[in-house]
């Protein structure tokens, strides 16, 4: 590897805890589960994160949308 060669860093997350919602996909997060997100949010704000990828599980994106309000 050459230092011209560009360097890619994948962080996987798993979503926060959650609620089971017979009416919602994937469950909703519980109180701690958005606590959990937000923690990891500002945790990452530091870091050069430029995309968040995630599942269409409503848990799965409640805590990207969490996570990326506190990104850039």
């Amino acid at each position: 590897m050459q230092d011209s060669d560009p360097t890619r860093i994948v962080h996987f997350v798993r979503h926060g805890q959650y609620a089971d919602d017979p009416g919602v996909f994937g469950g909703v997060l519980s109180p701690l589960g958005r606590r959990q997100a937000t923690v990891l949010g500002k945790h990452l704000s530091n870091l050069p994160i430029q995309k968040i990828w995630s599942s269409d599980m409503n848990r799965a994106i409640e805590t990207a949308d969490i996570i990326a309000s506190f990104l850039p």
